[in-house]
Parts: C-alpha cells; sequence; structure tokens
C-alpha cells in the first residue's frame, strides 16, 4: 500500500524536474543536456496482463542527443520481486519509446540500497541474455547537507536528502538548517510546500519527531507553523473524502457489470485528488469501460 514516506521519496522528482540530473552527476554519471523535461506515464501494463505494473516515477528528458526517459523507484527494504521489475521496466519502456531509459532506486537505508545495486541477471549463469543493473542512491552516497546556505542553493535537494537520510541518528544535524534557510527562501508558497513535504515525508520515524521538534525551536515565525498545521489537516480531510469518493466510483461500476482492470483500478484507489475524484463519480454513470474512465484507453 503506498504512503507518504515512499511516494514522496520518489514524488519530489516531478515537483523537481531537474533533480536527477544533479542527483546522477553527484554519483559521477555524466547525461547529456537537457533542455526540457516532463513527467510521464507510469502505467506499465501491458494489456494482455492480469497484474497491473505501475512504475513510482517516470520522467522524459529532451536531451541534445534526443529523448531519455527515467524511471524513479523508491524501495524501503529487500523484496526480491522488485529486481524482476526493474528488469521489467526499461525493456517496456524501451520497446514502447525506443530510447534510452534510465533506472534510478532510491532507499533510505544502506542494506537495502546494497541488495539493489547487485546485478539482476536473465539467461544462463554464465552467459546472461539480459543484466540489470539500476543506479541506486542512498544514505551511502548522498551527502548529509548540513549548511543552511547549501539549503538556500538547492532547496529541493537539500529536502530529497533529508528524506533519504531518515534514519541516520544524526538527523537532527540535517533538520535543523533546513528548518532555518527553508522561511528565507522569499517564496511562501515553495516555502510551506517544503515544511510540509518533510513532515509527511518522515511519517513513521523517529525523525518526524525530531522535525517537529527542531520546529519548536527554531526562529521561524509561528504563522509558519499554524498554517502548515491547518493546510496539512485541510489536506488530509480532502484525501480522506476523495479515497471515500473513488471506493463509490468502483462500486457503482461494479453494479453496472462494467469490468475494472487491474490498471484501472489501481489508478482509481490511487487517486487523492478530491476534484478527480468526483469526476470520476459523474463519469462512472454512463461510461462503457473503465478504462475510458480513467484514460487508460487513451495509452
Amino acid at each position: 500500500m503506498p504512503n507518504p514516506p515512499h511516494e514522496l521519496l520518489h514524488g519530489i522528482f516531478r515537483e523537481d524536474s531537474g533533480l536527477f540530473s544533479r542527483v546522477l552527476s553527484l554519483v559521477d554519471i555524466p547525461f547529456p543536456k537537457t533542455t526540457v523535461t516532463t513527467v510521464g506515464n507510469v502505467d506499465a501494463t501491458e494489456s494482455r496482463q492480469v497484474l497491473a505494473r505501475l512504475i513510482d516515477t517516470v520522467l522524459e528528458a529532451q536531451t541534445e542527443d534526443g529523448p531519455v526517459l527515467i524511471a524513479v523507484e523508491a524501495q524501503n527494504k529487500q523484496d526480491d520481486r522488485k529486481l524482476r521489475n526493474w528488469a521489467y521496466y526499461p525493456a517496456y519502456l524501451h520497446e514502447r519509446r525506443n530510447c534510452p531509459v534510465v533506472v534510478i532506486v532510491v532507499c533510505r537505508d544502506v542494506k537495502t540500497a546494497e541488495w539493489a545495486r547487485k546485478p539482476y541477471s536473465i539467461g544462463l549463469r554464465h552467459r546472461p541474455t539480459l543484466v540489470s543493473t539500476p543506479i541506486v542512491v542512498g544514505p551511502d552516497n548522498l551527502p548529509r547537507i548540513t549548511d543552511s546556505a547549501q539549503v538556500v542553493a538547492d532547496p529541493y535537494f537539500a529536502v530529497f536528502c533529508a528524506l533519504a537520510h531518515a534514519h541516520d541518528p544524526e538527523i537532527g544535524g540535517i533538520l535543523e538548517p533546513i528548518a532555518v534557510a527553508l522561511p528565507e527562501l522569499g517564496n511562501e508558497g515553495s516555502s510551506k510546500f517544503l515544511l510540509d513535504y518533510i513532515d509527511r515525508g518522515l511519517e513513521g520515524t523517529v525523525a518526524q519527531e525530531t522535525w517537529r521538534k527542531v520546529l519548536s525551536i527554531t526562529p521561524i515565525t509561528g504563522r509558519y507553523r499554524s498554517e502548515l498545521a491547518m493546510e496539512s489537516r485541510a489536506e488530509g480531510i480532502a484525501e480522506g473524502i476523495a479515497e471515500g469518493t473513488t471506493r463509490s466510483v468502483l462500486r457503482l461500476l461494479n453494479r453496472r457489470g462494467i469490468n475494472v482492470s487491474p490498471a484501472a483500478r489501481a489508478r482509481i484507489s490511487a487517486c487523492t485528488d478530491l476534484t478527480m475524484a468526483e469526476t470520476w463519480l459523474d463519469e462512472a454513470l454512463t461510461v462503457t469501460s473503465a478504462d475510458e474512465l480513467t484514460g487508460l484507453a487513451e495509452n
């Protein structure tokens, strides 16, 4: 089941579409000069498959060498099924778009990162047909940013690194400069967004409590904290209503006898946008297929 720590660890690449290239340069992997990067379709389900396959985040970079697809996966524990997925995703995307594909895996602990880096091969032991080696970043190769000036220079990268270091015993020293720097960005919307992003991204960890303690003693204005809390509560209420609405969509489709494919069910269930969920509920009264409802029929 998707949760905020997992979703935000890869979702930040959608918020800052140039983040992936800065992360790659950090691990000494060159990437062609890019003119524009857009968010791509994460659905990697074949029409004949029973099992839905959804990539966490897909970006399409238009580079001087042509288009490149970047698949970003967040992985918080060892799961050998994911090794097969990371071999499948680039093969699927390359077949579909006929362009280079990069797979980036983001981990929050060193053991998982070391496991994810091991090559996964398909074929004979001494003559593999395909070898999958995703680019793995985690607490062992991402920096601990402890200087507020660095946070101001690249806030999205700083927040990303903080989330990746969530289990670091010295996480307080990473979070403190972020709490000091973010309100100084000069853009209240971005500041509040990133403050909330960290809080939700650290959900369920000891680091979240550390973050809230840091906020309570850091000389940022009470207005930021109160507005952040109000917006978080409002967003949580909206997401809860959206979840109930999507369940109604699925129930209505079922009552009308409309088959819901695994990919369509996954897309409907994952929706947290109340406006979209309400639109789907209205359209569920008349559509002839769930793929038509969710837009999968257009892909």
